[in-house]
């Protein structure tokens, strides 16, 4: 137990150094060395809690949670299935769309590598991130995959009465394409009217909806 607590704390110092120097010089300014340096450790050691430079990042990324943690915090949830649905994807869209570089990475860049419950366990480090949040949305929020995200709040949905079961991953699937589109074409992007985008997806995501409604 002690030493799980001890290996914790240091992967912690690591990703929060990480955190430090993109806050501070931007992502591109991110070493390896320079985060062991920051750390107070030798970049042999940070190799034992993360595979690479990009793992280290996808653990940083997630700290740009916390902008939208705090609006599901601070906002009161309708309790209406629907309604709710649209606009947790409004709060998730505000946030995504401002720190689009990092949310890209956290559920998109990689997808395909072994770095599947990165979100899990970032809040099983900083579990006190989630305080304050109300126990139904815990499962969505520590999902790593977008598209299970998504499942979790349609699932609701489909209990009201408001879609089909067998219209779930249909709906689920055109929304979270249209959504990575969106998210790497912003990540790239220099200049980017934030709220034009979140209208754009609010409107995909009522369109898509809507068109599947009992």
């Amino acid at each position: 137990m002690k030493r799980d607590i001890k290996k914790n704390r240091i992967k912690k110092y690591f990703i929060d150094a990480c955190h430090q120097i993109i806050s501070t010089e931007g992502v591109d300014a991110v070493t390896i060395r320079k985060v062991a340096d920051l750390a107070g450790y030798n970049s042999a050691t940070l190799y034992n809690y993360f595979e690479n430079l990009d793992h280290l990042l996808l653990y940083a990324s997630c700290k740009y949670l916390k902008g939208y943690l705090l609006k599901l915090k601070t906002t009161e949830l309708p309790e209406d299935s629907e309604e709710r649905y649209f606009l947790i994807w409004r709060l998730f869209s505000e946030e995504a769309f401002m720190n689009a570089e990092f949310y890209y990475t956290m559920f998109f860049k990689f997808y395909y590598r072994n770095f599947n419950d990165a979100i899990k366990d970032y809040f099983d480090l900083y579990p006190e991130e989630l305080e304050g949040l109300s126990d139904s949305l815990i499962p969505m929020l520590v999902e790593s995959k977008l598209w299970q995200r998504d499942f979790e709040n349609l699932k609701v949905c489909v209990e009201d009465g408001y879609i089909k079961e067998e219209d779930v991953l249909v709906i689920n699937d055109m929304l979270v394409l249209i959504f990575q589109a969106m998210i790497i074409h912003a990540s790239e992007s220099e200049e980017l009217d934030i709220d034009a985008q979140v209208e754009k997806i609010m409107n995909y995501v009522r369109r898509i909806f809507n068109a599947h409604k009992i």
